[in-house]
This record gives C-alpha cells, structure tokens and sequence, in this order.
C-alpha cells in the first residue's frame, strides 16, 4: 500500500488537477472535445485492424465477398474519420483559446489587486515570465501533452480491449510489457519534476535579467559593462541549458526504455503468433490485426511515459502560476482607527509602521494638518517621510496608532475611497506608452478635451505641447521616454489638476529637475496647492520655504516641527540641513 501512495506522489496528481482547474469554465468544453478527437481517432484505428484482418483472410482464401465489404468499411470509416475529425480539432483549439484567454486576463487583473508589499519584494521580470513563459509551459500541456495522452489512452485502451476479442494469450504479453513501462515511467516521474522546476525558475531568472538589461540600457553603454551583462547573460542561459540537457538525458533514457519495451512486444507477438499459426490454433489474419493493434498499445506506453517527462515543466510553470492567484489580494479596506471628531485634513496619532514587523520605520508619530494647509515632511534618508505618503495612499496598514482623514478613521474607507480623495505626483512621473492626452486624462478618464487642455494649461505644459508636431496626440514612448524630465513633471502635475482631489501628495517632484525646469514646475505646484490639503516631502528646502508648517523627521519621529523661520531660529536638525544646502549652492 505505501509503495502505491509513492506512486501516486511521483505522478503528481493533486498539481494536475490543480493544473486543469485553471481552465475554469472552458474545462468542460475542453475535456469533451478533447475526448471527441481522441474517440475518433482510435476508432478509425481500431476499426482499420479489424478490416485488415478481414482483408487478409479475404485474399488468402480468395473470398471475393470478404474482401470487398473490407474495401467498403475501410472506405466509409476513412470518408467519416476526414468530415469528423477537422470539426473536433476546430472545437478543440476553440476551447484551449479561450481558456488561454481567460487565464492571461486573470493573471494580469491578480497583479493589478495584489498589494504593493508584494510587488515591492518581487522582480518585475518575474511577474513578466509568469505571464509569458509559465502561460507557455501550461499551453503545451493543454494543446499536446494533455492531447497525445488521451489519444494514447483511448486508443491503447481500444486497441487492448479489441486484442483481447482476437486473441487473449497474445494480449497478456502486452499487458505484462505494459505494467513494466508503467514502472519506468514511475521512477523517472520525481526526477524529471525536479529538472522541471529547475528549468521554469532559470527562464525565469533570464526574463529578470532581460528587463535589467532593457532598463539600464543608458547605463549599461555610458559606464560601458556591457561585456559584464553579456557574461551573466550567457551564465543564465548555461543554466537553461544545463538544465534542459539533464531533462533531455532523462527523458531519452525512459524513451529508449519504453521503446525497447515496445519492440519486444512486438517480436514476442510474431514470434508466439507464428508458433499459434503453424498450430493451426489461430489464422494469420488475426495475428496480423493484433500486430497493428499493437502499434496502439506501444503508442500508450511511449505517450505515456513521453506525457510525464514533458508534463513536469508544465507543472512547474503552473504552480508558480497558482501562487500567484492564490496570494492575498490588497484588502478592500484597512483596520486602522483614528478620531472621527475634528476638522483636521490629516491626522496622526502614535502611528507606528514596520515593513518587516521587527524593526520600525516610525515610531509614534503624531502630527495635524488642516484643510487648505501646506505640510512639508523633511529629514535625512531612511528617516521615514516616503513611508508617510505610501501610508497616505493606502499602500501598507500602520501596524499601530491611529490615522484619520477628513475628520474620519482610515477603517471608514474603502481603499478605493481613500484614493479618491487624493492626488499624487511622484519623484518620478510615470508615463504609460500612449499620447499625452491619455496619460494625463488617467486622471480623470470622464475628462473632456476641454478638460485636459485647462489642466495642461494650468501646469504650464501647454506651451511645449503645441510647438509638438503633434500636439496632445504626441506619443510619449516607453515610460515617458521621448520627452524631458520637467516635460514628464508637469505631465504628471497636469494629470494630478485633472483629477481635482481634496488633499495633495508631493514626493521629491521637483528633487531631479535642473533649475529651469524646476522653477516651471514650481509655478504649476504653486497653482495645483491652491485650495488643498498638501504634504510635500522636500530633499531642496528652498522649494518649501513658504510651507504653512513643517515636519522633520528623523529615525521615524518628530524631532521639530514650525515654519522655515521658527526653525531656522531653532538651530536644530532643519538649520543643519539648511546651511548645507546653502554652502553647497555657493560652490
């Protein structure tokens, strides 16, 4: 007994079905046209042995009558086998299509949901290979693997069966032949899995690679280390290699086993059918409509044995596909209370935050902004003010204290309310590839034309538009790449106007900008702060000196709080950080 339920760990049955359940709704349609294609198949075949066996007796004894209904039958079965067989196949890649379809869009809706924490601990290159290579892995096993087995097994089976009612001794050898080759195919089913992994995580690892190497492009030639990527490249690329070489030994070796298999089958049919003719105890016919159902049987045991080789990349790749639908989607909205009385914008109180639950980032930290007032957080590096705003987005939950939004506790919003009433612009402006105008209309996609050249006006960004061939119809290249820092800057300060939120987040967005740009991109922040809530994270003090207060932060705390003036008085932290600046401005 335990020696079966090793047998069923190696074939890998719960990862199968958890493979097919990926098909969802297209699992069914699959399944019967995938029975469909396989049924007529082996019964054209199977019918062909019986007719082959009546057309050999037919000729031997010169019975004209015998041989002619076989030319008929085998007529008829080949005329239905053409008209039924394109129909299936049609039917059958329809549902493998859509079944594609349908899991490719699922992946990437998964990716959208799942929280930032995971994304921010995960390569970009691995969610890429998931959805290319891994979907790949999981399609040949659909469109073959999957195909060739139950051929084989309807088929094998039909053929067995059909031996079976020609003769029962001769068909007892095939099936003691067979079990041997299903005791190979169980002992190779563990290592080529493991080979299977080994191979989908170095793909994998490549994709990683190639979108370092497309990313870094500019770096890549101006520090001139393009040998040194070239040199990993081609130690990732060994490593496939390598490891498709293993998978290839491995299965050549069960291969060449099942073929040996199928050819002793073989010669033992002849050689004991032969002893069975001279005896007169069968007639030749039959020994030859069982030699032709042998092919069925060999080719179970070769498909076989094949389908457990290849299905263990597909599993691999399916599994990492299943982790990732089955992570921990961002929740529709966090725990975190807070006051519901007052009128403060933001408000925080003992909020504590750590990434990974040992060491904290912020350390109860409390402070108030009001409605309409302009808040600047600044601080060494690592002090925490870019943990503020990803807490403000909704991005992680505080792991302590409370936080409050518009007088109401964070728990009162769903996260896609809370997003609503920000806008955010980034230290980087994130461009999608597309025209001007839809970048800047993702943030308000009900916005009009009119709408958008009233924001791009407002961000002082129309100027340069319109001396574009283009205009607003200008495409913007992978990332923004086809336009300047400051160009993308108030892109992003347009698209932020546009979406009209009540409270504002600024994260360095001026911190990469050379001073003209930097000084264009100050008046449209001047414009978009009117009226709102802002929180600014300053690396330039100069750019929040007119701030109504500010916060520095230093190891996750409060250590000064007041305008640019009381500060200054201070001589603590910010006056530090002030003089630096300042000495750096006059060098």
């Amino acid at each position: 007994m335990r020696r079966i339920c090793n047998m069923f760990k190696k074939w890998n049955f719960p990862e199968f079905f958890r493979m097919m359940s990926l098909m969802q709704r297209q699992l069914w349609n699959y399944l019967i046209t995938l029975c469909l294609i396989a049924g007529i198949y082996s019964a054209h075949m199977i019918l062909l042995a019986f007719i082959n066996e009546r057309l050999l007796n037919g000729a031997i004894s010169g019975d004209q009558e015998l041989l002619t209904s076989a030319i008929v039958l085998t007529c008829v079965v080949l005329v239905l086998a053409c008209i039924t067989s394109p129909i299936a196949m049609y039917l059958f890649d329809l549902a493998v299509h859509r079944a594609l379809t349908h899991l490719k869009l699922r992946l990437f809706k998964k990716i959208q949901d799942l929280p930032v924490s995971y994304l921010e601990k995960r390569h970009s290159g691995d969610l890429i290979s998931a959805i290319t290579n891994d979907v790949n892995s999981v399609e040949q096993a659909y469109r073959y693997h999957l195909y060739l087995l139950v051929e084989a097994i309807f088929y094998g089976t039909g053929s067995t069966i059909a031996m079976f009612v020609l003769d029962w001794r001769l068909s007892m050898l095939m099936v003691v032949l067979g079990m041997a080759s299903a005791y190979f195919t169980t002992k190779y089913a563990g290592p080529l899995r493991e080979i299977g992994d080994k191979v989908q995580t170095a793909m994998s690892d490549m994709t990683v690679h190639w979108v370092d190497m497309v990313g870094g492009f500019r770096l890549l030639k101006v520090f001139k280390i393009s040998g040194f990527v070239l040199e990993r490249f081609g130690q990732k690329n060994e490593a496939i290699v390598a490891h498709n070489i293993e998978r290839i030994r491995l299965d050549s070796q069960l291969k060449g086993i099942n073929y040996l298999l199928s050819i002793f089958s073989l010669i033992g049919v002849f050689v004991v059918g032969s002893f069975m003719v001279a005896s007169g105890e069968i007639d030749f016919g039959t020994v030859m409509g069982i030699v032709t159902l042998q092919n069925g049987v060999a080719f179970l045991f070769l498909n076989f044995g094949n389908f457990f080789t290849n299905l263990q990349g597909s599993l691999a790749g399916s599994k990492r596909i299943y982790d990732i639908l089955n992570a921990e989607s961002e929740p529709d909205h966090y725990n975190t209370s807070g006051s519901s009385k007052g009128d403060e914008a933001i408000s925080l109180r003992g909020l504590d935050f750590s990434y990974d639950g040992r060491e904290k980032v912020l350390q109860g930290l409390s402070f108030d902004i009001r409605p309409g007032q302009v808040a600047a957080l600044v601080g060494p590096s690592g002090s925490g003010k870019s943990t503020v705003i990803k807490l403000l987005l909704g991005f992680y939950e505080p792991t302590g204290g409370n936080l409050s939004i518009n007088g109401r506790p964070l728990s009162a919003y769903t996260l896609e309310e809370l997003r609503d009433q920000i806008a955010y612009v980034p230290q980087e402006a994130f461009l999608f590839e597309g025209t001007i105008e839809e970048n800047i209309a993702h943030g308000r996609p009900d916005a009009t034309h009119d709408d958008v050249v009233r924001a791009v006006k407002l961000a002082n960004a129309h100027e340069f538009i319109s001396d574009m061939s283009q205009g607003y119809a200008t495409r913007v290249g992978e990332r923004g790449i086809r336009l300047s820092g400051g160009q993308r800057q108030r892109i992003a300060i347009a698209r932020a106007i546009l979406r009209d939120a009540p409270i504002l987040l600024l994260d360095e967005a001026t911190s990469a900008l050379d001073t003209a740009s930097e000084q264009l991109v100050l008046e449209a922040l001047q414009t978009l702060m009117k009226g709102r809530t802002t929180v600014a994270i300053a690396h330039r003090l100069k750019t929040i000196e007119h701030a109504d207060v500010i916060f520095v932060l230093e190891k996750g705390k409060i250590v000064e709080k007041g305008t640019h003036h009381e500060l200054l008085k201070q001589e603590g932290v910010y006056s530090r950080l002030h003089n630096i600046q300042f000495a750096e401005s006059l060098t």
